[in-house]
């Protein structure tokens, strides 16, 4: 598995309304061309990340956005360091101020479910998107992690 999506949503903490948005598809290093399987999982097509930029350029990008929310704190579901390590590049959240939504959900709930879909399900909320696509798994992390705020 290899990040080729990456999406990044702003929320304000005190509306919880969510501020701003960030897409950009990765050119993937350790498999470089999309499967048949990959692209029927994600709905992602192989001219989507063969014209994408690299690893350490979306980072660089994304780095950038994340500057005009200097107090703000940024969530994932799970950890973002293996792609790094394979691009030889900083992480993706470098230098952010970050912290793993998964680990802060199973600290307040009983029930820990292992996928972010079972855990959108448990909360009583609804699926936003498709399933395994970068910027709507982002959706659904702002969403329980707005949940997990009120």
């Amino acid at each position: 598995m290899e990040t080729i999506e990456i999406g990044l949503v702003v929320i304000d903490l005190e509306s919880l309304e969510i501020l701003d948005e960030f897409q950009r598809f990765v050119r993937p290093q350790i498999n470089p061309t999309l499967t048949d399987f990959c692209t029927k999982l994600t709905s992602i097509q192989p001219a989507d990340v063969d014209g994408a930029r690299t690893h350490q350029k979306v980072g660089e990008e994304l780095r950038t956005s994340a500057a005009s929310y200097p107090n703000a704190a940024w969530a994932s579901w799970g950890d973002f360091e293996r792609d790094a390590g394979v691009a030889e590049c900083p992480s993706l959240l470098e230098g952010l101020p970050h912290f793993n939504a998964r680990k802060w959900h199973a600290g307040l709930y009983d029930y820990r479910p292992k996928s972010l879909t079972r855990t959108v399900e448990s909360l009583g909320l609804i699926w936003l998107g498709t399933y395994h696509r970068g910027i709507d798994g982002t959706r659904n992390v702002a969403s329980i992690v707005k949940e997990m705020l009120s």
